[in-house]
């Protein structure tokens, strides 16, 4: 099932509530008066995962919209440090290992003829329409999880907005997007020239 998260908008609302100035008067210096109404630190999944969102009570909504907007909070960070746990890897590896053999190699390809413009140019537009076609792609994923929210009642204009897992689906496409573009660097040696 989906896993736990700590509670980021639970902290959050703590803090704005014992840090405000109605708690200053009620509470002054005293910590014990002040952790009386300090939240859990871990949230537990919501009980349904895509519920219509007519048939969603406030306390329910409550549940889901702390949950969901700490799982968005927490996932563009979570991923960057990911992203440079891979990059620190791949640096790694290929100063040590791999990079040594390319030197070698780039060393006995200077003797070569270099690439022709006619070449870089198809390289260019290979590039340019693997780009497009992301974009088409990337464009046709959002519309049709809007239609799929309309037709199963997971997108309301009445107050309740889109689904929450749904915003969670497509902020995690865009980062695992992210993850592969930062493989796909790091594979050819672009990582090696931040550190230079």
């Amino acid at each position: 099932m989906l896993p736990p998260v700590p509670n980021v908008v639970g902290n959050l609302a703590w803090l704005i509530d014992n840090f405000g100035v109605a708690m200053w008067k009620e509470c002054n210096i005293n910590l014990a008066c002040r952790s009386k109404s300090f939240p859990p630190q871990i949230l537990q999944a919501p009980p349904r995962i895509l519920p219509k969102l007519s048939e969603v009570e406030e306390e329910e909504a409550l549940v889901r919209f702390r949950y969901w907007v700490s799982l968005l909070v927490l996932s563009p960070y979570v991923m960057a440090c990911l992203c440079e746990a891979v990059r620190f890897v791949t640096v790694f590896y290929k100063s040590n290992i791999s990079c040594r053999q390319d030197r070698y190699v780039r060393l006995s390809s200077l003797s070569s003829e270099p690439a022709r413009d006619s070449e870089r140019e198809d390289v260019g537009n290979g590039r340019s329409l693997c780009l497009t076609l992301f974009v088409i792609f990337h464009h046709l994923t959002c519309a049709s999880i809007v239609a799929v929210a309309l037709k199963f009642g997971w997108l309301s204009s009445e107050g309740g907005g889109l689904a929450w897992e749904l915003w969670a689906l497509g902020q995690h496409l865009g980062l695992w997007t992210l993850f592969v573009q930062n493989l796909v660097r790091c594979w050819r040696c672009d990582a090696l020239n931040d550190l230079s």
